[in-house]
């Protein structure tokens, strides 16, 4: 109950910020709690509103006995909550960057980043067909030859997730003499 007083509610998001004049935009994405980790007696901790993810800290006070909640607040460029979809997500950071690597010929690098369980997989499945249909159409009206990568860092290794054979393969990364990966 006191944590349900304290949390972060969607009426109080902020809309997304555009990123395409960010060099780099931090997005986060809360992930919703299992029903599986709520029978096993886990709280939901953490809210969102964008673009603040607010950590709710169960403490005592210095009398031992008094509970209360402690709030972190962490402002991000956007910050996505449990109701959000991954399409959500796709809509307001990424696919407004797609135009990019066409117009200024950069290139346009998205990572997802967290612990294992937090849902990166879950979420760039969700981004991964839309961006490839959008990629594909934006190549076709800049006339522009595309290249792309899909990578897994996970315990100092690195997979290619786009190998020819399917699946995943492991790759060695390296430098040349310029430093240059």
């Amino acid at each position: 109950m006191m944590i349900e007083r304290e949390r972060l509610y969607p009426e109080s998001s902020l809309p997304h910020q555009s990123t395409v004049s960010m060099k780099i935009a931090i997005c986060v994405r809360k992930r919703p709690i299992f029903q599986r980790e709520e029978a096993q007696g886990e709280i939901d901790a953490v809210s969102a509103a964008n673009p603040v993810i607010r950590v709710h800290e169960c403490k005592h006070k210095v009398d031992g006995i008094t509970k209360i909640i402690e709030n972190h607040d962490f402002v991000f460029d956007n910050t996505f909550g449990s109701g959000e979809t991954s399409q959500d997500l796709y809509e307001s950071a990424l696919k407004p960057n797609l135009q990019l690597p066409f117009v200024r010929g950069g290139v346009l690098t998205c990572f997802a980043y967290g612990q294992t369980g937090s849902g990166k997989t879950f979420t760039m499945k969700g981004c991964n067909e839309s961006a490839i249909n959008d990629l594909f159409r934006q190549a076709r009206k800049y006339q522009s030859t595309l290249h792309l990568s899909f990578f897994e860092i996970y315990s100092g290794k690195v997979f290619d997730l786009l190998p020819k054979d399917g699946g995943r393969a492991l790759l060695q990364l390296l430098e040349d003499g310029k430093q240059q990966i």
